[in-house]
């Protein structure tokens, strides 16, 4: 792998990642946690 494949997976994975804890987020904001996994209820 050469450096730029390996920044843009980085930056790929931050970005899913910040993505996800923001749905989770928004989620817990509107007490909505029916569709949360069981063990963030």
């Amino acid at each position: 792998m050469n450096d730029t494949m390996i920044l843009l997976t980085s930056i790929v994975n931050t970005i899913e990642a910040a993505f996800y804890l923001f749905i989770i987020w928004t989620r817990l904001v509107r007490n909505d946690r029916r569709d949360l996994p069981i063990f963030l209820r």
